[in-house]
């Protein structure tokens, strides 16, 4: 009798120590989500954090352990995050979010970037001619380097000094016809076919290449 009455407390013990030891395993979770600022926020991905914490009741400094988990994981993979987001067509700008969560638990905010999705851009240089200014970058084209002065917009300038005024000066960028500007003591011409200051392209159509990244 004695024998069947602790071989039958000895199962229910172990079988008690089984299932106490599986309640009590919480496993942190970190999901990935993305949304414009102010929401709404979807999933998209998620990260194996590999961070379980054997207790029954979670406690503030668990949640904590959590978080820092799935910020870890969150940094250690931007580049893949990225590339995921990307490829998902998730638009430029959005924020990209990796969120903790301990079993059942709250969730928290572990880590927050913004995506860069820029897809590549077909563009052709434009370069002013010798003697000539960048509109963009003000610098002129020279024998010895012609693509000095590449312009982003297509306009080339020139600049002409003006000596001896003795009336106020209008204001810069004030326009002179079609001709041109006045722009800092000097009338700058604007270029074109007619005195040979007109852009012309360099190196055909080039693409630029795509961009997909996080940044703060």
């Amino acid at each position: 009798m004695h024998k069947r009455t602790y071989l039958c407390l000895l199962f229910l013990l172990i079988t008690q120590n089984q299932f106490l030891a599986h309640a009590a395993d919480k496993t942190c979770f970190c999901r990935i989500i993305h949304g414009p600022q102010g929401g709404p926020f979807s999933n998209f991905s998620s990260l194996e954090t590999g961070l379980s914490i054997n207790t029954l009741i979670i406690l503030p400094a668990d949640n904590g352990d959590c978080r820092n988990k799935c910020t870890e994981e969150f940094e250690n993979n931007e580049s893949s995050i990225a590339q995921q987001a990307c490829a998902a067509g998730i638009p430029n700008g959005n924020w990209i979010l990796g969120i903790s969560q301990l079993s059942t638990s709250g969730t928290q905010t572990a880590a927050f970037r913004h995506l860069v999705n820029i897809p590549e851009k077909p563009h052709v240089d434009m370069i002013c001619p010798v003697g000539w200014a960048s509109n963009t970058s003000n610098i002129y084209s020279t024998t010895a380097n012609p693509k000095a002065g590449i312009t982003l917009d297509g306009q080339c300038k020139k600049e002409f000094q003006v000596q001896g005024l003795n009336i106020p000066t209008p204001p810069n960028g004030t326009p002179i016809g079609n001709w041109g500007f006045y722009w800092g003591n000097a009338i700058v011409a604007r270029g074109n076919s007619a005195n040979g200051g007109a852009a012309k392209s360099v190196g055909g159509l080039q693409l630029d290449p795509p961009v997909c990244k996080l940044v703060p």
